[in-house]
């Protein structure tokens, strides 16, 4: 997508009296200045933002950024522990980034199938 369809959609989805905006599919922070300028734009037109996530790219500036420009909610997907075959959205790779939004009060929303066999002993 480009910027300038983005800022297209977010104006229809605001002529249309929508004021949530979700960054999600695949990962979003994949381009973390498109994401940042996505955020900033909607959330000066009032839009309530959320971004899915699985964390890995949420790096400290990334997260800051985000948070100046307006997110409202970041959800950070797991689905394991440690990361497995097939289960790739772990918790200890992004533990650090984790801790950091905890320490920063960010408002966060963790989800995730965390299942007795992709546990640690």
């Amino acid at each position: 997508m480009t910027e300038d369809i983005a800022r297209r959609s977010i104006d229809w989805l605001y002529d249309q009296g929508c004021r949530a905006l979700a960054l999600m599919g695949g990962e979003p922070l994949l381009r973390p200045q498109f994401a940042h300028k996505v955020v900033y734009y909607a959330a000066k037109k009032g839009f309530w933002i959320y971004i899915g996530t699985n964390g890995r790219l949420l790096r400290p500036e990334v997260t800051d950024r985000l948070g100046d420009a307006g997110v409202a909610v970041i959800n950070l997907a797991l689905d394991a522990w440690e990361e497995k075959p097939g289960l790739p959205k772990a918790l200890v790779p992004v533990e650090k980034n984790l801790e950091y939004l905890i320490r920063k009060q960010y408002v966060l929303r963790v989800h995730g199938v965390l299942q007795h066999e992709h546990l640690p002993e």
